[in-house]
């Protein structure tokens, strides 16, 4: 994942277009990069909770009027029946997504909730995510641990319990 990024993202962006935006709008690589680490490792595990204003039924179960429901909307995230091999991070998966694809199935992908009132800041941390990974792997070469397996904590939010990553400041 990490060498990836290294290799075929921040090692063709100048010192010089780190500071534009089209650097960062334009990027496809960057964008879907962005898309599939958000995917694994959203930072939000959980709409706010909804008040079922009618009865209806939910596949198999039956919703009252009245009911408190709390939906975790990261589950479609880490389905295998929305994501092949939903654990493995694959960046090209969103390659290869169409516009149709996106507005037929819009709750498959959502880490910063959905709909008209769904996260105002969702641009401005994008690119603040994208802004930190290129100027860090600018200055450091970052690799994985070999052999090390990522955990994940879920709750109110989701996110690493840990994460370890070799760090080397670049000489060139």
């Amino acid at each position: 994942m990490l060498e990836s990024f290294n290799s075929q993202i921040a090692s063709k962006i100048s010192e010089e277009s780190l500071r534009k935006y089209e650097t960062y709008e334009h990027n496809e690589n960057l964008q879907n990069f962005t898309k599939e680490a958000l995917r694994l490792f959203s930072a939000s595990s959980q709409l706010f909770p909804r008040l079922a204003l009618k009865d209806f039924k939910l596949g198999k179960y039956s919703i009252r009027k009245g009911t408190n429901l709390n939906i975790f909307f990261n589950t479609f995230h880490h389905s295998d029946e929305v994501y092949q091999n939903c654990w493995k991070f694959e960046p090209d998966r969103f390659k290869s997504i169409s516009e149709g694809q996106k507005k037929s199935k819009p709750a498959e992908f959502m880490p910063f909730s959905l709909g008209k009132r769904n996260c105002i800041g969702r641009y401005l941390g994008e690119l603040f995510v994208q802004s930190i990974l290129l100027n860090f792997a600018k200055k450091f070469e970052m690799r994985a641990l070999p052999d090390y397996e990522v955990s994940a904590v879920q709750g109110i939010t989701y996110g690493l319990d840990s994460c370890f990553i070799r760090l080397k400041p670049r000489s060139d």
